[in-house]
This record gives structure tokens, C-alpha cells and sequence, in this order.
């Protein structure tokens, strides 16, 4: 069994006079591994081998990351003029 946890942030020069909402990742992966050897007989037998790999990963602003309410209270630095947030990752233009 192998896990892995890693918190991480991307650095992307178009955030550099914005370095607080620089985009940041959370990584979980886990990793198992089985195997069974039987012998039937002494010119008889079989392996039979299991992996199973999974790995979730969640991207979001450096800031409030997965805090959506935080987004909506304090807005997005790209969210200006005559643009609003309806749901997170859609734009909608208001003028």
C-alpha cells in the first residue's frame, strides 16, 4: 500500500503582481497492490496479481482555494468591470 498527500501551489507569470491567488493544487493518490501464488501440483499452478490506483485532485485560487463563500464575499481579483461571478467557472457579461 502506497499514499501520498501533496499540497501545492503553480506558479504562472500572469499572477506576478497577484502572487496571493496564484493557482494552487491538492493532490491525494493511493495505491494498492495484491498478488497470490497457489501450486496445484509440482508442475501445476498460478499467480494472480490486484493493483488498484486512484488519485483526486482539487485546483483553486491560492487564496480561498475551495472556500466558495469566500470568493463571494471578498470577489475575484479577475472579476472586475463589467463582468460577475454566477456560479464558479461561468462568466456573465453585465454591460
Amino acid at each position: 500500500m502506497l499514499n501520498s498527500n501533496d499540497d501545492w501551489s503553480e506558479y504562472r507569470n500572469s499572477y506576478r503582481f497577484d502572487l496571493p491567488h496564484i493557482p494552487r493544487y491538492e493532490d491525494q493518490n493511493q495505491s494498492y497492490t495484491g498478488q497470490l501464488k497457489h501450486t496445484l501440483s509440482a508442475k501445476t499452478f498460478y499467480d494472480l496479481g490486484v493493483t488498484f490506483f486512484k488519485t483526486e485532485r482539487k485546483r483553486g485560487d491560492g487564496l480561498f482555494f475551495d472556500n466558495i463563500v469566500g470568493y463571494a464575499a471578498n470577489g475575484s481579483p479577475q472579476l472586475s468591470g463589467r463582468h460577475s461571478l454566477v456560479l464558479p467557472g461561468l462568466w456573465r457579461h453585465s454591460g
